[in-house]
């Protein structure tokens, strides 16, 4: 204390405040949100066609991201347990094979490649296992005695996993750019292309802030003037599983996909809407033991689901604000 007042430094008293289970969810809630939209945009694309090579790929792709984000987060005191650090290598596993999968999705769709890049492919398969096994390996050598050797192993092995995923997302935007720009390829694949295109544009602000913050900091954030932009990154596997199972089915879109978007769309609008009163109430919410986040997330849910439950030709407000156009249906 004396030092701190030679200094000018204040002195504060705080309360110490026990960390509860509800804390805890505040801080996952996010990657539960994210997690779970990952999770349906899998399930509704793997049940239309689990036989066709694209949904299965997409199926596995969504899933792994969906496990590595549901993992990231383990516990509030990382590497404390055996429990934990378990949770660390299952985490390997699903991140390791993310990009290559991302890879392989982009030789399928929405215009099959030459079958002579399947032997690529796999090559890249093994070289992943390869390398998911060294980090595995890297991290008990760590947690045992952390040593240089270690270290470098895992950051080797981690520097690999993520490069591998940002180069699959390279490649497959050139996919796509390619596939528009090309006057022999047919409108339905162009029109695909285009509407991927689009989805991938509105999570661009996303994959830009992570980069300048990995580029720039030891960490990256998902954080831009303290808006959570993570929830964008899912508009390109939405746009992704729209485009497939409306060309497979050419039917309504599929009610889990309109799940995943309502889910999406609430987390979004509850990000914008705590942000909007961080920057008018900054004192207020500051107060609060609470983030606003929550209670906007699940009002906006409920008003999603609401409303989404009227498209049928038995939801009331449909009756009321299409009645001639029912009535003739009916």
């Amino acid at each position: 204390d004396g030092v701190g007042e030679a200094l000018g430094v204040p002195h504060l008293d705080l309360d110490l405040q026990r960390f509860s289970l509800a804390n805890f969810f505040d801080i996952k809630l996010p990657d539960i949100i994210t997690g779970l939209g990952y999770w349906l945009l899998a399930i509704a694309v793997y049940r239309v066609r689990p036989d066709e090579p694209v949904n299965r790929i997409f199926a596995l792709a969504m899933s792994f991201v969906a496990a590595s984000i549901s993992l990231t987060i383990n516990s509030i005191f990382p590497e404390s347990t055996n429990a934990t650090r378990a949770l660390d290598l299952v985490w390997v596993g699903f991140a390791t094979f993310i990009g290559v999968l991302t890879f392989h999705l982009a030789t399928l769709f929405p215009h099959p490649m030459h079958r002579s890049m399947s032997r690529f492919i796999t090559l890249l398969y093994v070289m992943m296992t390869l390398v998911g096994l060294l980090y595995a390996l890297s991290l008990p050598l760590r947690w045992a005695n952390e040593t240089a050797l270690s270290n470098t192993f895992s950051s080797l092995a981690n520097v690999i996993v993520n490069n591998g995923f940002a180069l699959s997302a390279l490649f497959y935007l050139a996919r796509l750019f390619y596939l528009v720009a090309q006057p022999n390829v047919n409108k339905r694949i162009r029109r695909q292309a285009i509407f991927l295109l689009l989805g991938i544009s509105l999570a661009v602000p996303y994959i830009i802030v992570i980069n300048v913050r990995t580029l720039s900091t030891t960490t990256g954030s998902y954080f831009w003037n303290d808006l959570d932009l993570r929830y964008l990154a899912l508009a390109a596997p939405i746009a992704f599983a729209f485009s497939i199972l409306r060309y497979q089915t050419f039917q309504r879109t599929h009610s889990i996909v309109i799940a995943a978007f309502i889910l999406v769309s609430s987390a979004l609008f509850a990000s914008i809407g705590a942000w909007f009163m961080r920057l008018v109430e900054p004192g207020w919410v500051n107060s609060l033991n609470w983030s606003p986040f929550t209670p906007l997330f699940f009002a906006a849910l409920l008003s999603g689901i609401f409303w989404s439950l009227q498209n049928s030709w038995r939801g009331a407000f449909r009756r009321v604000f299409n009645w001639e156009a029912r009535s003739y249906n009916a």
